[in-house]
């Protein structure tokens, strides 16, 4: 059985097995404290309920007693009182006490339900109530001796009410003591019943300490075994399997590792081998390579001789490009100069035909103001014409008024006159108009002829403008092309030097190879004497 546990307890983490014994262990003890602290606090609420209970109910008696000896003592005043007023005074008291009583009474009625002492004390007061009004009548009356007759008479009922209450506070008293007396019982079971879970607890916790004690030792003693045979150079141990916990884990791991370090030392055992014969294919390539740097030493020494020669013939190429680009240049700058001169002509043109057009346009206009002021003279000639005609038809009414026409004879030849001079300035000025509108005819005609040929010249200038500044661009073209060509010039003579540098330092390498070969002899030997140590080291291991 405990084979079996331990096997289900070796697939459960450490943190959760230690967290699960803690948490088991809590929960008993808090589980212990809970169930004391809940049956102690049950007791002492139901201790205190009981206490109240019981201390109202001797209470309830006590009051009944003391009613008791209120309503004797007024009884026996009112006897004993002669005044009217002392008697009510005193007969009242008797009742009120009687009724207090009969109060208290029915309270421990309600809370002693099956009591015979309740009960009978309740017959009493009510066989008690007419006697004493009978004793209070009779005091009123003055009748003493009736009075005192009748109280005689409630002495002993009085009495076996007080031993009636001195019973009921005696049987409460005695529960008290019979409840107090079960309180301690069970407040001792519960205290034992702690005590046997605590102790079940502790068990538990001892068991589960041993458990875990066993969970942990086989493991690790497996695993000191195991370490002890690695250390001594055993690799052919085993490990078994431990579980999937934290230990489990390790010891799986653990047995990986011997796995791969067996493995690894197989793989050096295997690899000194192949080192001893590449030591000494090693010394033979050193020795190839001593004889590769002289030949390389020779060679490096002829291209050096190649870059010189190249290096010069470079530089001569150079200079003549730098030459031919100054050239381009100086081309470039008067093609770009003609090109500018032409365009400045384009524009004096185009400024020459914007001035044209606008004195064509300013003939056109007065050409047009010429055929406005010529229908205006051909309506002063109408109008002359018709103010000559109505000057004529005024000389003749003139001619038929007689002597009185004859002043208004006069104006008609002055409007007649003045209507002739009139139509002959309109002919001059008609004649002068069609002179001027023909003049402007043909200027208009002249104008737009040099607005056509101004135009077409500044088209021709402006093509020979852009075949310059091509002419320009591509000399300018020409001119960068140089002296890319000189940059790369400059860039081959860079390389060249590069070459040269490289050679030299070929050279050095080439001297510094040498030594490096014999150091590599040296290696060689030093790197057999290693290879035969590494032997020596796995051969301890036993695999």
């Amino acid at each position: 059985m405990l084979t079996a546990i331990t096997k289900i307890l070796s697939h459960i983490g450490w943190r959760k097995k230690i967290l699960g014994y803690s948490a088991l262990y809590i929960l008993l003890v808090l589980g212990v404290g809970i169930y004391g602290a809940v049956t102690i606090n049950h007791q002492n609420h139901a201790m205190a309920e009981i206490v109240q209970g019981s201390q109202q109910r001797v209470n309830g008696a006590y009051n009944a007693r003391v009613a008791v000896v209120e309503m004797g003592r007024a009884l026996a005043t009112v006897v004993a009182a002669e005044e009217r007023r002392t008697i009510r005074l005193h007969a009242v008291g008797a009742i009120r006490a009687l009724s207090t009583l009969d109060e208290q009474i029915q309270v421990l009625g309600e809370t002693l339900i099956d009591s015979k002492e309740v009960k009978e004390i309740a017959t009493l007061i009510k066989r008690m109530r007419p006697t004493q009004m009978q004793a209070i009548k009779a005091a009123k009356k003055n009748d003493d001796s009736g009075a005192m007759k009748i109280v005689g008479s409630l002495t002993g009922d009085a009495k076996r009410v007080d031993e009636l209450s001195q019973q009921l506070v005696e049987k409460e008293r005695e529960l008290l003591t019979n409840i107090q007396k079960k309180s301690y019982a069970q407040g001792e079971m519960a205290i034992l019943i702690m005590v046997w879970v605590v102790s079940i607890g502790l068990l538990i916790g001892v068991a589960t300490s041993f458990l875990a004690a066993y969970l942990l030792t086989k493991p690790l003693s497996m695993v000191e075994s195991s370490m002890t045979s690695l250390a001594e150079g055993d690799l052919r141990i085993t490990l078994d399997n431990a579980g999937s916990d934290e230990i489990g884990r390790t010891v799986s791991a653990m047995s990986r590792t011997v796995t791969n370090l067996h493995q690894l030392i197989s793989q050096i055992r295997g690899h000194s081998v192949l080192l001893t014969q590449q030591s000494t294919e090693v010394g033979e390539a050193a020795h190839v390579v001593k004889n590769v740097s002289i030949k390389l030493h020779d060679s490096v020494e002829a291209i050096q001789d190649d870059t010189n020669t190249v290096h010069s013939v470079t530089q001569t190429v150079s200079e003549q490009l730098e030459q031919a680009a100054k050239g381009a240049q100086q081309t470039a700058d008067a093609s770009h100069s003609s090109a500018q001169q032409l365009m400045l002509s384009v524009k004096e043109f185009e400024r020459f035909q914007a001035d044209m057009e606008q004195t064509a346009e300013a003939t056109r206009a007065l050409s047009d103001a010429a055929d406005k002021v010529t229908s205006i003279t051909d309506t002063i000639s109408n109008i002359s014409s018709q103010t000559n005609l109505l000057a004529l038809n005024a000389a003749i009414e003139a001619a038929r008024a007689g002597d009185h026409g004859r002043g208004f004879a006069v104006v008609a030849d002055e409007v007649r006159q003045l209507a002739k001079r009139t139509e002959e300035a309109t002919s001059e000025i008609s004649g002068l108009v069609e002179g001027i509108s023909s003049s402007v005819s043909s200027t208009v005609s002249a104008l737009e002829t040099s607005v056509t040929d101004a135009k077409e010249n500044i088209e021709r200038l402006t093509r020979l403008a852009g075949e310059a500044n091509e002419s320009s661009t591509r000399v300018q073209e020409m001119r960068v092309c140089m002296l890319q060509v000189e940059e790369l010039m400059s860039s081959q003579t860079q390389s060249v030097n590069n070459i040269t540098s490289a050679i030299t330092q070929l050279l050095e390498v080439s001297g510094d190879a040498n030594i490096e070969t014999d150091k590599l002899n040296v290696l060689s030997q030093s790197l057999d004497r290693s290879a035969t140590d590494l032997n020596t080291a796995v051969d301890r291991f036993k695999l």
